[in-house]
């Protein structure tokens, strides 16, 4: 039961032909029904004409009007005898013959009760008679001395096209084809979902790290871009598991130098022979506890701003959130002599992710202190370049980088050649994960005075999920 009510391809196509058989039965239906009641040409007025035809022969026939009833009896009896032989319903043709003066000769049929007054010769007219509607034709002999009358109810009509069309005659070319359709359509549908059988199983059977491209024999061409795309994805997770391996491999060799330092510094501690020494070792310990507690950290928001989970957009004040990380980089900025300023708007309020902007203020300003050198000035700029749009730049008047590092500052573990000052090598690449996050594009130029570096950070505010990636451009 549970397999029956499993969604099933061959089951929909099966179900589709069933409903287009139906929908052809339909079409045929009613251009059937369109075709014999079309006005002049359709079945039904052409039935009219003939049986009109004919009273005008026997009324051209005839001398009076006594004898030109007596005639007419024949034709009364061809339409019962119709009536009772194909099962018309009655009303299905009536006639009506008058004389000049409007006196009614003959009658035939079931007709209207009230008949249309002085319809016009030779047409079709819709004709409505105790709430019924017919249709009628009005003739007259060649001498013009009787007028004719032929009607046909709608109603009976409908009803004998309704009992041609429900016929078995009717349907059982339906439903003798239904089959034979559909037996085609399985089998067709059987086979063509034989290479996702045959790509089920060669996936079943692959070990957990095996990413190499699938391969499937006989792959129809609708399948191409399954497989295509399939082969893409497992070509991104290879390339994610490459860079997390690297990552866990680089991150290790990192921790390892601040371990190393802390456990000689406690071996030191404990053989220390006097109280300088002693001091001495205590504060390298402390300062392989910083170094060892700065990469947990930078590690510890590397992985969150990749783990891809959705982070809440909210309004806040970029202005206050950017003094608030210069106020926390000032002591260190003093320490390096280093005049950190602010240029931009008192508030500005937009629509962002706080923890992003703040890694990205966080890591620059860092960066822009350690690296600028002493007596530098590092400047942090807030604008709205444009409505809907806020750019962040961090600029200083240092040495800048080296033009080999250039394209390689974003990577992780990757420090400037040649670079005395201690460090990880994640700032960057913490701050292009940030910048992904808000669908930001990075831009790194020339720095203060055309000296030093300049990195700007622009993002959209009007769209509050932003698209995947931050783009990175060099100028």
């Amino acid at each position: 039961m549970q397999a029956l009510l499993q969604p099933s391809i061959a089951r929909r196509l099966l179900l589709a032909l069933v409903v287009a058989s139906g929908l052809v039965f339909a079409a045929i239906y009613f251009a059937g029904r369109l075709g014999v009641n079309a006005p002049d040409v359709g079945n039904f007025d052409r039935e009219l004409r003939v049986v009109a035809d004919a009273a005008t022969r026997v009324a051209d026939g005839s001398t009076d009007a006594r004898e030109l009833a007596t005639a007419l009896k024949g034709l009364t009896g061809y339409l019962s005898a119709n009536q009772k032989i194909n099962g018309a319903p009655e009303g299905f043709v009536s006639f009506r013959v008058t004389d000049a003066h409007g006196v009614a000769v003959a009658f035939g049929g079931a007709g209207p009760a009230q008949w249309p007054q002085a319809p016009a010769e030779g047409r079709y007219v819709r004709h409505l008679s105790d709430g019924e509607a017919y249709r009628v034709l009005s003739v007259r002999s060649a001498d013009g001395r009787f007028a004719i009358d032929i009607a046909s109810s709608e109603r009976s009509r409908q009803s004998i096209f309704d009992d041609v069309m429900s016929s078995p005659q009717a349907l059982s070319p339906l439903l003798y084809a239904l089959p034979i359709l559909l037996l085609p359509a399985w089998i067709a549908v059987h086979r063509g979902l034989k290479p996702l059988r045959r790509l089920s199983a060669e996936l079943a059977a692959r070990r957990p790290d095996d990413l190499s491209p699938v391969r499937v024999e006989g792959v129809y061409r609708e399948l191409v871009p399954l497989i295509r795309d399939l082969n893409a994805a497992f070509s991104r997770i290879g390339a994610m598991l490459e860079r997390e391996r690297s990552f866990l491999a680089d991150a290790a060799h990192e921790l390892r130098t601040p371990l190393a330092v802390m456990t000689a510094q406690c071996d030191s501690l404990r053989s220390a022979p006097s109280e300088p020494a002693r001091e001495s070792a205590l504060a390298r310990l402390d300062g392989g506890l910083s170094r060892a507690s700065r990469l947990v950290n930078q590690l510890l928001a590397l992985a969150r701003l990749e783990a891809g989970t959705a982070d809440a957009w909210a309004p806040a004040d970029v202005a206050d959130l950017t003094r608030d990380v210069l106020a926390l980089r000032a002591g260190v900025a003093h320490e390096h002599t280093v005049e950190l300023s602010y240029v931009g708007p008192d508030h500005l309020v937009a629509p962002c992710i706080g923890h992003c902007v703040e890694s990205i203020l966080g890591n620059l300003v860092g960066n822009a202190i350690g690296y600028s050198g002493r007596g530098a000035r590092v400047e942090v700029q807030l604008e709205a370049p444009a409505p809907g749009q806020v750019s962040l730049r961090v600029c200083d008047d240092g040495p800048g980088i080296a033009a080999e590092d250039r394209p390689h500052i974003f990577d992780r573990f990757r420090r400037g050649t040649g670079v005395q000052v201690t460090g990880s090598g994640l700032g960057l690449a913490i701050v292009k994960e940030a910048a992904r996050k808000l669908g930001a594009a990075v831009v790194v130029g020339q720095g203060l005075g055309g000296r030093g570096v300049c990195i700007s950070v622009t993002w959209s505010t009007a769209h509050p999920s932003p698209p995947r990636g931050g783009g990175v451009e060099q100028r």
